[in-house]
């Protein structure tokens, strides 16, 4: 066989190789943008947000529906990786370059994250307003139930004092 074509047969099938920390041969890429961010997400902690961006759209293109299920397993403070930053950087990318897809979601950053990603993560964004609803109505829904144990306890001590 002729060696150029064995040498850019082997070049070819490197392409994907790269190093990790340690110096191991390892596959830069899984060649499926969703699962590279499932791979890697959690590791994006100290990159960029134009890398956390890059990341999140690669896969957001391949699948949006799998890529917002790994953004919000990623974000998850319970039961996935809680990286808050890559969440609030990626999301607040995605209300502006694809709001319908990240209204139908606001409702479950508070579920996933926390109060303040809400906000955070619409910050100057075309869904401001549709975050500070959701908010406005969980602190009217607080403040009724406050109000309810008010009663309550008002209740317990007239009936102790009798």
């Amino acid at each position: 066989m002729n060696n150029n074509y064995l040498n850019a047969l082997k070049n070819d099938t490197n392409f994907n190789d790269g190093l990790t920390a340690n110096g191991a041969l390892t596959h830069k890429s899984t060649l499926n943008p969703v699962l590279d961010m499932f791979a890697q997400g959690g590791a994006y902690r100290k990159r960029s947000e134009a890398d956390k961006i890059l990341l999140f759209k690669n896969a957001y293109e391949a699948d949006p529906t799998l890529a917002m299920k790994c953004l919000f397993y990623l974000a998850d403070i319970r039961c996935g990786q809680g990286e808050r930053n890559l969440f609030r950087v990626c999301f607040n990318w995605l209300c502006k370059e694809h709001p319908s897809a990240a209204k139908r979601n606001l409702q479950y950053i508070p579920e996933f994250r926390r109060w303040d990603d809400l906000i955070y993560s619409t910050f100057k964004t075309p869904l401001w307003n549709d975050a500070m609803k959701i908010v406005k109505s969980q602190l009217e829904l607080d403040i009724k139930e406050l109000e309810e144990i008010e009663d309550i306890v008002k209740n317990a001590k007239n009936n102790r004092k009798s």
